[in-house]
């Protein structure tokens, strides 16, 4: 039986199948006219009509906060967490006043992200989120301060464990892959991070992996197992 040492987890799915590892590529697009500065965009998908569709979605939201703004904005924007099957922007305007727009796209489908397709709306959801506007962050959710305010509150994904799907929301974690030499060493990660880790094993040899001293471990949650990644669109023919 091997074991592995894990520090500073908080979320954690072990003994993962068929991960996706990788980025969404996202490029900076200048913009010229009345607006000024860069947006985003994507490529290298294969699926072209998805990739069309979600640069659209980029374009429109953009265009539509630099008229927030006023003036001659000039735009920008931060990626918040980038993932193969979702990712997550946070627009900027700056010209009379300074808007920001959160967007959440569903590499998958070529839409944005509703609460629906990774949370339970149930009341720990609406406590904790309720209908403020959120994007996807590396270590929680980043929440708007108000409508077209910077997305400075951060909500820790511990908080949202009751109201997180599991088959989507493992789509936000982390990917690491480790193989046997692992055993008795430690991998490092963030206080609030979504974790996936891909073990190999084959318990019909007695090649299994199991976490110890859990218990001992207050910050540490495993939500599940075996379970099954969305396929990477970028690499469907």
């Amino acid at each position: 039986m091997k074991r592995i040492l894990f520090i500073c987890a908080l979320l954690m799915w072990e003994a993962v199948s068929a991960l996706a590892f990788g980025h969404t590529t996202i490029l900076s697009e200048k913009v010229s006219g009345h607006k000024t500065g860069v947006i985003p965009v994507v490529d290298g998908l294969t699926a072209l009509p998805l990739q069309s569709n979600i640069n659209s979605i980029l374009r429109t939201s953009a265009d539509a906060l630099a008229k927030q703004a006023g003036g001659n904005p000039v735009l920008s924007y931060d990626v918040t967490v980038n993932r193969p099957t979702v990712f997550s922007v946070v627009l900027k305007a700056e010209g009379n006043k300074t808007a920001y727009q959160g967007v959440n796209i569903d590499i998958t489908s070529g839409k944005t992200v509703e609460p629906k397709d990774f949370f339970y709306i149930n009341d720990n959801f609406k406590n904790v989120i309720g209908d403020k506007d959120y994007v996807f962050g590396e270590d929680g959710l980043l929440l708007a301060t108000g409508k077209y305010g910077p997305y400075t509150q951060t909500i820790a994904y511990g908080q949202l464990l009751k109201s997180i799907n599991i088959a989507d929301g493992a789509r936000l974690v982390t990917s690491y892959k480790l193989s046997k030499d692992a055993e008795d060493r430690i991998l490092e990660l963030k206080a609030g991070e979504l974790v996936s880790v891909y073990l190999g094993s084959n318990p019909s040899t007695g090649y299994d992996w199991k976490v110890v001293n859990a218990d001992q471990m207050p910050g540490f949650v495993s939500m599940g197992s075996s379970f099954y990644m969305p396929q990477d669109p970028q690499k469907v023919e």
